[in-house]
């Protein structure tokens, strides 16, 4: 079966001044062409006419080919040096990207342990250490470090320079890059917010605690 040609790729160079010039003249001689074939010009005398008219359509023809030509070579460099700067400054926003992401996954994982930290200080100082709500955060913390886990294997090289990817691969690896950065956004906000909800927690005790010791109770240690 015959593969139908793909003309999107050429409707770029179409475009151009040029290539529509050069058509132009293409199909002007062509049709000049065709009106002398079928005799509804009429043909010059016998001496002149054939040279005339074969020398019109040769410089005519030569002049559109030519036309054409340099207008689909012109449009070529400019659609290759359009490329040329795509390239450029998605290499640059992948890089980018890519030291973001290598920077801000040992964050990521002291920022889980940090956390994790926190919850345990302030389960043990309101007696909910053995809590069923804290084992559901140990599960929680298990499974999220497996996540930090997968996210470091993940993780592009800083040092890459994605010299030899072309824009298609370039905006491919980009979206693959960006996936990790809003995974890692994701779980640094839900372990900030834990951390400022055992902050808060952690005020409510101290307050709590200062209160009994004003009526002669026992306050309650928090680190």
């Amino acid at each position: 079966m015959l593969k139908t040609p793909d003309f999107s790729k050429l409707a770029p160079y179409l475009r151009n001044p040029l290539v529509l010039v050069g058509l132009a003249l293409l199909l002007f001689y062509g049709v000049y062409e065709a009106l002398i074939e079928s005799d509804i010009i009429r043909p010059l005398p016998a001496a002149a006419g054939p040279g005339v008219v074969h020398a019109l359509l040769n410089y005519g023809f030569a002049t559109a080919l030519t036309v054409v030509v340099l207008g689909f070579g012109l449009e070529f460099y400019k659609t290759r040096q359009s490329n040329s700067l795509k390239s450029l400054n998605l290499r640059l926003e992948l890089r980018k990207a890519a030291n973001d992401v290598q920077s801000s996954l040992p964050q990521l994982k002291d920022l889980v342990e940090h956390a994790n930290r926190s919850r345990q200080a302030v389960a043990s100082a309101t007696g909910r250490l053995r809590s069923g709500m804290m084992e559901q955060w140990r599960q929680q913390i298990e499974a999220d470090k497996i996540k930090v886990d997968h996210l470091f294997d993940s993780a592009p090289v800083a040092e890459e320079r994605y010299d030899s990817l072309n824009p298609e691969e370039l905006e491919s690896k980009l979206v693959q890059v960006h996936r990790l950065q809003v995974q890692i956004e994701e779980l640094r906000d839900k372990y900030d917010a834990a951390v400022r909800s055992d902050d808060e927690q952690r005020k409510h005790i101290r307050e709590d605690a200062r209160a009994r010791g004003r009526t002669g109770g026992s306050p309650t240690a928090l680190k």
